[in-house]
């Protein structure tokens, strides 16, 4: 519930600044254009782009929102013992290589004292 009411406030804080910084923007570039709103005008198109964009928002979202979401198959007690000897196979290899490795290593420690 928390999150929720997070996200909430998240939203407005968004949807309301871009509401200010649309308006605010709007008095800056429309003279430019020869057009010459008053604040409330400039508020008035800014909400409106608004309700344009929180309603496109919502649309996209139902798009892909309903798109159903496919399901894990289900494993068969065959594929269980197949991975499990696949990983256990795999462990045991890795135990003989590094056994390999130690010898290798006691080796080359056996005859470096000899050297010395």
């Amino acid at each position: 519930m928390r999150g929720n009411v997070r996200q909430l406030i998240e939203s407005i804080i968004d949807v309301g600044s871009g509401l200010i910084i649309a308006t605010l923007l709007q008095l800056y570039i429309f003279p430019f254009f020869g057009m010459y709103p008053t604040v409330w005008e400039s508020f008035n198109i800014a909400l409106i782009f608004m309700c344009v964009s929180i309603f496109r928002s919502w649309l996209w979202r139902l798009f892909f929102r309903d798109k159903p979401i496919k399901k894990p198959k289900d494993t068969t007690q065959e594929e269980w013992v197949k991975g499990y000897q696949e990983w256990k196979n795999h462990n045991l290899l890795l135990r003989r290589q590094h056994k390999t490795w130690a010898h290798v290593k006691e080796m080359v420690r056996r005859r470096h004292k000899e050297v010395k």
